[in-house]
């Protein structure tokens, strides 16, 4: 492919070329006279540039026996040895100088000599290969005692084969030194091969361009050559010989200078066809003692004859005249035909022949790019065209195997999408199942349809962990449900041990078979019943022989089925845990109840008639007393008035808890019943007490449908709980009307309640730890009968207070009630709460 020159430039540089040759002839008239001096200014100016080459290339030669003295002033050193100091840097030296293809060591060893050498490293190990070689004296006349004895860089050269003139085959550089404390004599070398040597010459003299051609030599041997013909011809133009091989290019050889500068004639081997001599440069290379011949054609220099002159003139003359028609026929050359040639195999591949033929694609103007281009182009459609083909011949295979795999995956799907509606509606099933064993039975057909298997089983662990129960199975072994087994056998045992799935290709065989269950069943799998982490059962399926085997999808649907249905069992187990406890609560209330209903009614009589009896003898009816007798009597009295207090609250309590509690509810005028608590509350205060009861009440207040006795009792209880807590201030009650109800209010400046005692103290036989800490009699029951009375009514109470302050008690009686109490319901809340 020729320069990428456009063809503008090609045009500016023909008229350019065309105007510099008259310039040129003019130029050659004006210095004909001088033509001598120009020639000698010529041949000095090309001798000194050749003699700069020379120093160039023996630089680039004497910079290559730098690694080999480097290495040597490194091994002066005593302290140094060969092999473990310098392994590394000589490794590192090849790898980092390509041309370097060997480094040897030569050095006194014992009686002898070692040779030690070290090839190129590999790229990936990065270590010389070394080997080593011992000697017991060292040749004479070997090249390795010329070095040691030339006290210099010594060069020599590996000759390979006998051919006149050939290049060695590799060059070793050697650096004689000094070793060891002892001053011996030692020697390092490198070895080039050849064709690095001529690289690393030849890219020095490439950069010379003044030179028809260059020969390096190392005596009458060729080291390097540039621009040298390899085949010699006779004067007829036939082919002779090789140069190498040549006589003449060997008399040659022998006639050339030393150093300086001769010329040579047509008959030389080198005289390039010229009838004029050539020009010959030589110069002495002082590192390799090499010599450097530089031979330039006639044409390098000028000719200073006049017919030269007269011809330089003529062609600028004709230049003139001919540069109209050499631009027009460069641009019918250069464009316009290999444009047309162009359009026209444009239109060939537009009309689908893709085999024609594209012509100026080497060219490196922008007619090559544009033909270039086209013929990509060509290749391109070409392919496409190739492969439309293709396609067309395997589009309706491909089709019908796409078909084939999305009915496949159709298929696949429709089954995933069936396992998966039938998973649903089993977790739906079963999720809304609350009686275990109806569960525990779907659980078991489920398993079968999903797994297609034959035969399932569901097993569950006793309370101690050791045993398992069959609990559900398939209809043709339901006689066997009930039976227990150990919690360590069967796959039920084994997947609760581990508390994983596993499955079992053949059943019949397997160590840990029960066969006396489930002889028919061939392949098995089972997965473990899981509830936070614990194992509570298992779930075991069954194929037969002919069946497939259980694989992963297989058990983990089951393992799925097992998660789903785990929760339900241990809640179901749970909530069995929780009704039989209920039972036996209720069972052990419904006892309480009847013993206290029993033994207060039993009590009360007697104590009744004890504290009318007492009575009677304080105020006389059974004979004179004394003061004395009557205080102990009023004592005893008091006591057993307290008592049955307690003996009438436990009552209560237990007709709450029984329901039993009846209300005799019926309009009535609540001051009377007011007044009448306030006076039993002041008898309460002791004498000289400085606690006041105060109260604050309406004189028009509406009747009230309540059971005044009942409701009397939770306003005394109120006004004696303020007296017993309130060391000194005021109490007061006051009464008003809010809305539709009739609001108690009692209020005192006692201890107060702690806020988080506020709801304890209307629990059954509570009591604040201020009332413990005082001493204050009391049972606990007061309170919770007084809300569970006002609630009866279909009010509410409530309480506010704060330690040191005192409390205030609210209650409230609805003035017009529903006609329809649901009494019944009141009662039975009324139980649970005490329960």
């Amino acid at each position: 492919m020729t320069a990428g020159w456009s063809i503008r430039r090609r045009l500016v540089l023909l008229v350019i070329v065309i105007s510099s040759l008259i310039i040129v002839a003019t130029v050659l008239i004006i210095l004909q006279s001088a033509s001598a001096t120009i020639r000698n200014q010529q041949q000095t100016t090309l001798y000194m540039q050749e003699r700069d080459t020379a120093l160039r290339v023996d630089e680039q030669i004497q910079r290559m026996s730098e690694p080999p003295r480097l290495l040597a002033s490194m091994l002066a050193d005593p302290a140094l040895t060969p092999i473990p100091d310098l392994w590394r840097t000589i490794s590192n030296m090849m790898l980092d100088t390509p041309w370097i293809g060997r480094i040897g060591l030569l050095r006194p060893y014992r009686s002898g000599y070692q040779i030690v050498q070290f090839r190129r490293p590999f790229p990936t190990s990065k270590i010389a290969p070394l080997s080593r070689d011992y000697t017991q004296t060292i040749a004479p006349d070997s090249w390795y005692a010329e070095a040691m004895s030339s006290g210099r860089t010594y060069w020599h050269s590996v000759i390979a084969g006998e051919q006149p003139h050939a290049a060695p085959a590799r060059y070793v550089i050697a650096i004689p030194m000094r070793v060891g404390d002892s001053g011996a004599q030692g020697l390092v070398w490198i070895e080039v091969s050849a064709a690095d040597m001529r690289e690393v010459v030849q890219s020095t003299l490439a950069s010379n361009e003044n030179a028809a051609a260059h020969l390096v030599l190392d005596g009458d041997r060729v080291i390097a050559a540039f621009g040298l013909p390899m085949t010699m011809t006779d004067r007829t133009g036939n082919a002779r010989s090789t140069l190498l091989s040549s006589p003449d290019f060997s008399r040659w050889l022998e006639s050339l200078p030393t150093r300086g500068q001769s010329w040579m004639d047509d008959t030389d081997p080198l005289s390039f066809g010229d009838t004029r001599a050539a020009f010959v440069t030589a110069h002495d290379l002082p590192t390799s003692h090499w010599r450097m011949i530089s031979v330039f054609s006639p044409s390098a220099l000028q000719d200073p004859e006049v017919q030269v002159t007269l011809f330089v003139l003529i062609v600028a003359l004709v230049g003139l005249l001919i540069l109209g028609m050499a631009v027009q026929r460069a641009v019918n050359y250069l464009v316009s035909l290999p444009l047309m040639e162009i359009s026209r195999a444009a239109q060939e591949i537009g009309s689908g022949d893709m085999r024609y033929h594209i012509a100026h694609i080497n060219r490196g103007d922008e007619v090559g790019s544009l033909a270039r281009a086209l013929d990509a182009m060509q290749r391109n459609l070409a392919d496409t065209y190739g492969r439309l083909s293709m396609y067309g011949r395997t589009l309706e295979q491909r089709v019908a195997e796409r078909t084939s795999e999305l009915d496949m995956a159709r298929q696949f799907a429709q089954n995933n999408a069936s396992e998966m509606r039938t998973l649903y509606d089993a977790s739906i099933d079963l999720v809304s199942e609350y009686q275990l064993d109806v569960m525990l039975q779907k659980l078991v057909g489920y398993v079968r349809t999903l797994l297609r298997a034959g035969y399932c089983s569901v097993w569950l662990l006793n309370d101690d962990g050791r045993q398992l129960r069959l609990v559900a199975t398939t209809p043709e072994y339901r006689h066997v449900v009930g039976v227990v087994i150990p919690s360590t056998e069967g796959i039920a045992g084994r997947v609760v041990r581990i508390k994983k799935g596993m499955t079992v290709e053949n059943y019949t065989t397997w160590a840990g078979r029960i066969g006396w269950i489930m002889p028919q069943m061939h392949r098995a799998v089972g997965v473990p019943l899981l509830y936070s982490g614990n194992a509570i059962g298992a779930v075991v399926a069954g194929r037969g022989p002919m069946d497939p085997p259980f694989e992963e999808p297989d058990q983990r649907l089951l393992n799925l089925l097992a998660n789903l249905v785990s929760p339900i069992v241990r809640n179901a187990q749970l909530f069995g845990q929780l009704e039989e406890t209920n039972q036996r609560i209720e069972l052990a209330s419904e006892v309480k109840t009847r013993f206290l209903a029993s033994i207060t009614h039993e009590l009360r009589t007697p104590l009744n008639l004890v504290i009318n009896n007492m009575d009677f003898m304080r105020i006389g009816i059974f004979g004179e007393v004394t003061e004395e007798q009557r205080e102990r009597l009023d004592q005893t009295i008091r006591s057993a008035e307290g008592l049955l207090y307690l003996i009438n609250d436990l009552l209560d309590v237990s007709k709450i808890e029984a329901g039993e509690m009846q209300l005799f509810i019926q309009p009535t005028d609540v001051y009377p019943m007011i007044v009448d608590t306030l006076d039993a509350a002041i008898a309460l205060v002791p004498d000289n007490s400085p606690v006041a009861i105060m109260a604050d009440i309406p004189e028009a207040l509406p009747e009230v449908p309540m059971d005044a006795r009942r409701i009397r009792q939770v306003l005394l209880n109120l006004l004696s709980n303020a007296i017993k807590f309130t060391e000194q201030g005021e109490i007061w009650l006051r009464v008003h009307l809010v809305e539709n109800d009739l609001e108690f209010v009692v209020s005192d400046t006692g201890a107060g309640i702690p806020q988080t005692e506020m709801e304890r103290i209307f629990q059954p036989f509570e009591r604040t730890s201020h009332a413990r800490e005082m001493g204050i009699e009391g049972t606990g029951l007061g309170l919770p009968i007084s809300r569970w009375l006002v609630e009866a009514h279909g009010g509410t109470m409530t309480v506010e207070s704060q330690v040191g302050q005192g409390s205030v008690f609210r209650f409230s009686i609805p003035i017009n009630p529903p006609q329809k109490r649901r009494t019944a319901q009141i009662k039975a809340a009324m139980a649970e709460e005490t329960r």
